[in-house]
């Protein structure tokens, strides 16, 4: 929040971004209709670490910035409609192969997956956080930008890796 001159700002700026979100939902609906999920959802990886990576490097309080970070809402709108859809598509192609329908299942496994992935994601944060608070003053490895930049693209970096390999379904016989 001080970092990049957003003092008081900050829960304004984030909820700016779910608007965003919310304003992009029918475009990325759209556009996995065309493309398929999975290259929209892949694509949307791909952009948003190369948009995380870029707004490390950014200067604090130019506009520049700030539009890169609302921009991260289209990804939200990604990461919200599509990756619910990807997962049904998957148990779609698992009942096809297995003749079990088991949609609740990969449902359960995915909502449990985010909601850990996002309290590790928030722990892991903080804990990072507060060790480099002390030592650290800015620039380019200041806590806020490793808490809020590198470490996501690293943990999207594993889930990417997940998600190249869950391009063909596993069966669970």
């Amino acid at each position: 929040e001080e970092e990049y001159g957003l003092k008081g700002a900050f829960l304004p700026f984030v909820l700016l971004q779910y608007v965003i979100c919310l304003a992009t939902v029918p475009l990325t609906i759209r556009v996995a209709r065309r493309a398929g999920t999975y290259t929209v959802l892949v694509g949307g990886v791909i952009v948003f670490v190369v948009g995380l990576l870029a707004f490390a490097a950014m200067p604090p309080a130019q506009p520049a910035t700030y539009v890169l970070a609302l921009a991260a809402g289209i990804y939200v709108s990604t990461l919200l409609v599509l990756t619910p859809a990807y997962v049904a598509e998957f148990a779609a192609a698992d009942l096809a192969l297995s003749g079990r329908d088991r949609m609740g299942e990969f449902m359960a496994l995915y909502n449990l997956s985010s909601k850990l992935g996002a309290a590790f994601g928030t722990g892991a944060g903080l804990i990072v956080y507060d060790a480099l608070k002390p030592h650290v003053a800015g620039g380019l490895m200041s806590p806020g930008r490793v808490v809020g930049c590198y470490l996501p693209v690293a943990i999207f970096a594993i889930s990417f890796a997940a998600l190249a390999r869950s391009r063909k379904p596993i069966t669970f016989a």
